[in-house]
């Protein structure tokens, strides 16, 4: 009832909107393909990279096209020798990345027609050489950290770009005006025309102290955030939209400082409320505007546990220049087991989404994934 009632309360304003003549968003309907595997990854071309689990510390990786599960290279691996492929992205043309195992220490490996080969350092500048990647996009580049190099005024990571021709460049640290010394910068997302977002913070120890910053043309700012203190951005689109999270917390979270969700168009902040939930998940954001975002909704007044997990898609619509919520639970066609949950996972350009069913309590007793393509 719980998914019913906001299905209702949130898609038929849309519809009823139609009805006035102003507008008319489409709600998708969806074909669900069930798969054995859990995704990791999933391009623009309908590829998914993920991972099948043989057993609770040994797993297959390798990537699924048109119901295939097709293994990526892995010599040294055996349930004894838990080094099996673990892709974490995936671009448009198959080239997927990630590492041998569950250690996100190991190092970084690429796969080309599904047979492996170190990543290897920039060719332009060795010392950039990746340490950890947080984003790949559709045409292969990647975004991360690399070990500082020499003295800086704060010992840090230093957020770099790895282009697919193999060289690389460090991005700036952001410095706030009147700020002594570079803050802690963090790159989150890097879309196909070389914009980075991320986070910027002074140090490790106020986690809640940071704010939002975007990396274009070689130059790094702070992304507007009226009314509010604090912030990060976590996603950017090829329009150059950036999806994140505002707050006013200090230094610790509090009931009545909630964190909301935002999106960025033309350097514009807009808020995404959904009233009676909260964001219990990063933001997925495509080409086309449409942003998936994770809500809970307690069940309770005290709130915390029994509540219910299930995605939420915000459709941009054109003519009004503004999102409209939709709960993909009852569009998706899937029926979930009693105490179930949903949760989504990845999106691409065509509106593909992944998702996951479980239940809350017992995530290990009862996981299952979904592909769902949007209906003609």
């Amino acid at each position: 009832m719980h998914f019913i009632r906001h299905f209702i309360k949130y898609a038929m304003p849309c519809t009823l909107v139609a009805l006035c003549g102003c507008s008319f968003l489409n709600v998708p309907q969806y074909d669900a393909i069930e798969l054995d595997f859990q995704p990791t990854a999933l391009n623009n071309e309908g590829v998914i990279a993920g991972l099948r689990v043989i057993t609770p510390n040994f797993s297959e990786g390798g990537l699924w096209q048109d119901g295939e599960f097709t293994l990526l290279e892995a010599p040294d691996a055996s349930p004894a020798n838990p080094a099996y492929a673990n892709p974490r992205f995936l671009s448009d043309d198959g080239v997927a990345v990630g590492r041998f195992g569950a250690s996100s220490n190991a190092p970084a490996q690429v796969w080309v027609d599904f047979m492996v080969q170190e990543l290897p350092p920039p060719s332009n500048a060795p010392e950039l050489e990746l340490q950890s990647i947080r984003a790949m996009n559709a045409l292969g580049d990647l975004a991360g950290y690399a070990l500082a190099q020499g003295e800086l005024p704060v010992p840090q990571t230093v957020p770099v770009v790895h282009y697919a021709d193999g060289t690389a460049e460090a991005l700036p640290f952001f410095t706030p005006p009147g700020a002594a010394a570079p803050w802690r910068t963090f790159v989150h997302a890097l879309n196909d025309e070389g914009i980075a977002v991320g986070s910027a913070a002074p140090n490790m120890t106020d986690s809640m102290i940071s704010y939002p910053v975007i990396w274009e043309d070689g130059e790094v700012s702070r992304l507007p955030t009226p009314g509010f203190l604090h912030g990060s951005a976590d996603s950017v689109n090829n329009l150059g939209w950036v999806t994140g999270s505002v707050h006013n917390n200090s230094s610790a979270w509090t009931p009545n400082l909630p964190f909301r969700d935002v999106v960025w168009i033309d350097g514009r902040m807009r808020q995404l409320r959904l009233h009676g939930a909260s964001n219990s998940g990063r933001f997925i954001l495509n080409d086309n505007g449409d942003i998936l975002v994770n809500y809970r909704e307690d069940l309770n007044d005290a709130g915390g546990a029994p509540y219910r997990v299930f995605p939420v898609l915000w459709r941009w619509d054109e003519l009004l220049g503004r999102h409209f919520p939709v709960n993909l639970v009852e569009p998706s066609g899937l029926a979930l087991p009693e105490a179930g949950n949903m949760r989504g996972l990845h999106m691409n350009n065509a509106g593909q989404i992944t998702v996951a069913v479980f239940v809350l309590d017992e995530p290990s007793v009862l996981t299952e994934y979904y592909l769902l393509t949007p209906v003609e």
